[in-house]
């Protein structure tokens, strides 16, 4: 309740500087924030990540999707980029 307070006390542009600036320096509020308010521009972009998933599954696993252990790292990386 305080926060909500704090944060309607806030201009827009300020608290958008706040974020940018966090978001810089932090991967993981960058990835909360794309996932909360991020658009999707109906199924051509859906299928663009779909395709992108599919691609980087098959840049880092077998024939059959396996993932090991050793590319599980650079997996999780591409993923989140």
């Amino acid at each position: 309740m305080i926060i909500a307070n704090l944060l309607s006390d806030v201009p827009k542009d300020e608290l958008v500087d706040f974020l940018s600036n966090l978001t810089t320096k932090n991967d993981s509020a960058a990835a909360m924030l794309v996932a909360r308010f991020s658009k999707a521009n109906g199924n051509s972009e859906l299928s663009a990540i779909k395709t992108e998933v599919n691609q980087i599954i098959r840049g880092n696993g077998d024939r059959h999707g396996f993932i090991d252990y050793r590319a599980s790292y650079r997996f999780e990386k591409e993923m989140y980029s």
